[in-house]
């Protein structure tokens, strides 16, 4: 889990799985990320996520909420098709921005 901040954006990139066994780490991150007054925009780089769990998916929509207090979002990247099955039979992708890479997000915002 990598982290790079750029003018009120928060790149954090994810590798491996985020299961139970790690997405108490990524949330404190991620909440660490959110909670930063200046941070605006959510950005995390999925390229070498492959998995997904329950446990994960929790993490993601707490900082959705946090960020959407203060008008903020968050955006996945480089999703792959295994964790994006995941996203939609979860409903994430009505209300998660997903682009196919970090650039093309972070020129969006």
């Amino acid at each position: 889990m990598d982290n790079n901040t750029q003018s009120g954006k928060v790149v954090l990139s994810l590798s491996g799985r985020l299961d139970a066994s790690n997405a108490g780490e990524f949330g404190e991150k991620l909440t660490a990320a959110v909670a930063a007054p200046e941070t605006k925009h959510v950005i995390v780089d999925c390229a070498t996520l492959a998995y997904v769990s329950s446990a994960g998916l929790r993490v993601l929509l707490k900082a959705v909420r946090e960020l959407r207090q203060r008008n903020g979002t968050l955006s996945l990247c480089a999703v792959n098709s295994a964790v994006q099955e995941v996203l939609k039979l979860a409903g994430f992708v009505s209300f998660l921005s997903i682009y196919p890479s970090v650039d093309e997000c972070l020129k969006s915002k």
